[in-house]
């Protein structure tokens, strides 16, 4: 990938919460230009992208891909909306390139009941006490 960004890697908390492997967390200049121009992210917190995915304020299971994919609320918002960030865990790299956790994307999420529906049906699976 051309415009590969390695963003970091999951912090020892952020592994055992997942119980996922150690790989990078990427992204794209294409996926991080589209949080800043499409989905109002500013330059300080894209730059501050590693530690707003590494202390959460919950995590849950992909509705859309439960298995291989989260959704981490973040305590950062755009207003007062809060941010979700997609990560598909353990993307298979390229032929012959090791597996990644890819940021696919960050934005604010204006359905505030949203997080009551990923509650009722079970997708919660960490909240910060």
């Amino acid at each position: 990938m051309d415009d590969h960004v390695v963003i970091g890697r999951f912090t020892t908390d952020m592994l055992s919460r997942l119980k996922c492997a150690d790989h990078e967390l990427v992204t794209s200049v294409s996926v991080l230009e589209k949080m800043m121009f499409d989905h109002g992210l500013s330059a300080p917190k894209l730059k501050s992208l590693h530690q707003t995915i590494c202390q959460p304020e919950r995590i849950y299971q992909s509705a859309s891909h439960p298995t291989s994919s989260i959704v981490v609320m973040t305590l950062e918002t755009v207003g007062i909306k809060p941010v979700l960030v997609p990560i598909w865990l353990s993307k298979p790299g390229a032929t012959g390139k090791p597996p990644d956790h890819w940021v696919s994307s960050a934005y604010a999420k204006d359905d505030a009941g949203i997080f009551n529906r990923w509650d009722a049906a079970g997708l919660l699976l960490w909240k910060k006490t």
